[in-house]
C-alpha cells in the first residue's frame, strides 16, 4: 500500500514539475526579446479629459498594430494621468522613471511639455511631445515634438481673413505660453498683409468675459479669433452668444476641444493637421467620438518611436535613429522633421457641418 502511495506521489510531483517547467519555458520564450517600456502621460481626467482619453485611444490603436508585427523588441506601455496639471505631471514622471523604469516618455501640451523637456535633457531619455505649439519643447537632443506650428496656422487664418475681407479683427487669447505664441505668429503674418490685430489676453480661470465682449461690440469688431482652451473657451463662447454678438467667430484650434459643435454651425476655423484613412477611422470608432484633435499625431508618434527602436542595434541608439528620420508618411500625412526636432505638418481649415468638424479647402 505504501509503495502505491509513493508511486502516486512521484507521478504527481513529476506532473507538477512538467507543468510548471513548461509554464516557465513559455514565460522565457515570450520574454526572449528585450523590452522597451514607453510611459504615456495624458490628461485622462479634468477639463481636458476628452482630449486625453481620445489620445489614449490612438495609443491603444497603435499598440494593437504593433502586436501584429514581428518586432525586435517587446513594447510595453504605462499610462499616467496628469489632469493637465504641472504638479501631477511631476508625480507621473517620477513614477514612470523611478518605479516603472520606462525607456521613453510620450506626453501632450506645452507647460507640462516644457517641464519634461528639461528633465529629459538632464537624464538623457527619449521624450516625444504631441500638441505643443512651442518649438522650445523640442529643445535639445532628447526631445521631439509632433505638431503643426503656429506660423503655419497663422498663415491659414490670414488666408481666411483676406478671403472674407474682415476689417476689425480681435484675438482673444488665454495668457499662457502656447496661446501667446499663436497670437504672436498671427500678428506677424497679419502685419505682413497690412492688417491690424487687436488682442485681449485673459488669465487662466477667467469666468466673466462680458466686459471684453461688450467693448469689442461697441468698437465694431467684425471678426473674433479665439485662442482659448478648456474651460475658458466653453465659458467665452456661451457668453458671446448670450450677449448677442453677430460678428463672425473663428478659432485657432479652440473649437477642437468641443464635443458638441452645433452652436457654431457653418463656422470655419483653423486647426492642426488631421489624419485620414482606415487607421484614422478605426481610432474614431474606438473612441466613439467625432473629436479627432491630435489623435493621428499620437498614433504617428508611437509608430515613429517604434520605427526608431526597430532600426537600432541597441536601445541607447534610438535618439540618433529618430534624428535621422527627416520625412515620415503617417496617418496625419507627411511629417517633416526640422533642425529643432519638430515633426511639422500643414495647417487645415475645418467647417462645422451638421454639428461636426469637416475638413474643407
Amino acid at each position: 500500500m505504501k509503495k502505491v502511495f509513493w508511486a502516486l506521489v512521484v507521478i504527481a510531483v513529476g506532473a507538477y514539475g512538467a507543468y510548471y517547467g513548461a509554464k516557465e519555458e513559455k514565460v522565457l520564450a515570450l520574454g526572449d526579446k528585450p523590452v522597451v517600456k514607453i510611459g504615456v502621460i495624458l490628461p485622462l481626467t479634468g477639463d481636458a479629459a476628452q482630449v486625453g482619453q481620445n489620445n489614449k485611444g490612438a495609443v491603444l490603436e497603435a499598440m494593437d498594430k504593433i502586436a501584429k508585427i514581428d518586432t525586435k523588441y517587446n513594447y510595453q506601455f504605462v499610462f499616467e494621468d496628469n489632469a493637465y496639471e504641472i504638479k501631477r505631471t511631476k508625480t507621473a514622471l517620477t513614477k514612470l522613471l523611478e518605479v516603472d523604469k520606462v525607456d521613453a516618455i510620450v506626453d501632450i501640451g506645452v507647460p507640462e511639455g516644457r517641464f519634461i523637456s528639461e528633465i529629459a535633457e538632464k537624464q538623457k531619455f527619449l521624450r516625444f511631445n504631441v500638441m505643443s505649439s512651442d518649438p522650445e519643447v523640442a529643445k535639445g537632443k532628447y526631445n521631439f515634438v509632433n505638431w503643426t506650428m503656429p506660423d503655419k496656422e497663422a498663415e491659414k487664418m490670414v488666408e481666411l481673413i483676406n478671403k472674407k475681407g474682415y476689417k476689425r479683427v480681435l484675438s482673444i487669447a488665454v495668457n499662457d505660453i502656447s496661446a501667446v505664441q499663436m497670437d504672436d505668429a498671427l500678428r506677424k503674418v497679419m502685419e505682413k498683409n497690412g492688417i491690424a490685430l487687436e488682442t485681449v489676453f485673459i488669465n487662466p480661470g477667467t469666468r466673466d468675459f462680458k466686459t471684453q465682449i461688450n467693448k469689442a461690440k461697441q468698437d465694431g469688431v467684425d471678426f473674433y479669433v479665439t485662442i482659448l482652451f478648456p474651460p475658458e473657451i466653453y465659458v467665452f463662447m456661451k457668453q458671446l452668444r448670450e450677449v448677442g454678438v453677430e460678428a463672425d467667430v473663428s478659432a485657432i484650434e479652440s473649437f477642437s476641444f468641443f464635443d458638441d459643435l452645433s452652436p457654431f454651425e457653418g463656422d470655419v476655423y483653423v486647426d492642426a493637421a488631421q489624419g485620414s484613412g482606415e487607421v484614422f477611422e478605426n481610432i474614431k470608432k474606438r473612441n466613439d467620438s467625432d473629436n479627432t484633435h491630435s489623435i493621428s499625431n499620437s498614433y504617428d508618434t508611437i509608430m515613429l518611436v517604434v520605427k526608431a527602436y526597430e532600426n537600432t542595434e541597441t536601445k541607447d541608439q534610438v535618439v540618433d535613429e529618430l534624428i535621422k528620420i527627416k520625412e515620415y508618411d503617417g496617418v496625419t500625412g507627411k511629417l517633416m522633421q526640422d533642425e529643432e526636432g519638430v515633426f511639422q505638418s500643414e495647417a487645415i481649415f475645418k467647417q462645422i457641418i451638421d454639428g461636426k468638424p469637416v475638413v474643407v479647402e
